[in-house]
């Protein structure tokens, strides 16, 4: 028998929990539907967009200043969570590719040890710009929350904190090979972030960050 979309859909989330992320391919609006139906929050990361991201490269002079693009351009990414600025940090992150890419996604889950460490739980770093910035650690009971891109090490197990998630160990490349490919994230337990793109410039995802109650 075949498997519905809802059925396809929740087994990503068991294996997202399980495993870190999850893929499959559908059309981005069973996602939707089904994000309704089962009262997941949409979380907008940036003030005054949109829930629904258009990740395409951009170059640094083109870039929102905002943005990881204004740093990286379209050069490979440091990996990050989505939305560590954030106070409440999204627990899930939905990207779709409705056309194939060759520039993979790259997702690394730290250990247990890392995530556990001293300088990892301990070291505190500044958070965000301007009048929005705030203190935390790089895990909380929640899990990671980790950007090098808005994070600065606020002390000396901060420090070493931002070195050790830097300095990845087995990454994963999911690749957008086939048309309506589904990438689900696990944004308390995973890093990720985009391959050099300087060759792909008509890459497009589609990117939602949820608080769907998904995180361990």
């Amino acid at each position: 028998m075949t498997e519905s979309p809802d059925d396809v859909l929740a087994q990503m989330i068991r294996d997202c929990r399980q495993n870190g992320w999850a893929s499959s391919v559908m059309p981005f609006f069973y996602v939707e539907s089904f994000a309704r139906e089962n009262g997941w929050e949409p979380v907008a990361t940036r003030r005054g967009d949109s829930s629904i991201s258009r990740l395409k490269p951009t170059e640094t002079n083109a870039a929102n200043p905002r943005s990881i693009s204004a740093v990286s351009g379209s050069g490979e990414q440091l990996l990050h969570v989505d939305g560590a600025h954030l106070h409440t940090v999204p627990d899930l992150v939905v990207m779709h590719a409705s056309i194939p890419s060759p520039t993979p996604t790259r997702m690394w889950k730290p250990g247990f040890d890392i995530r556990h460490s001293h300088a990892v739980r301990h070291g505190v770093f500044l958070v965000g710009s301007g009048r929005q910035t705030f203190l935390a650690t790089a895990v909380d009971d929640c899990g990671l929350r980790f950007d090098p891109y808005c994070m600065v090490p606020g002390d000396k197990r901060a420090r070493d904190a931002w070195t050790t998630l830097t300095t990845y160990g087995d990454i994963h490349e999911h690749r957008w090979d086939v048309p309506n490919s589904l990438l689900f994230v696990d944004n308390r337990a995973v890093l990720h972030g985009r391959a050099k793109a300087v060759a792909d410039q008509d890459r497009e995802l589609t990117r939602v960050a949820y608080q769907a109650g998904t995180s361990k």
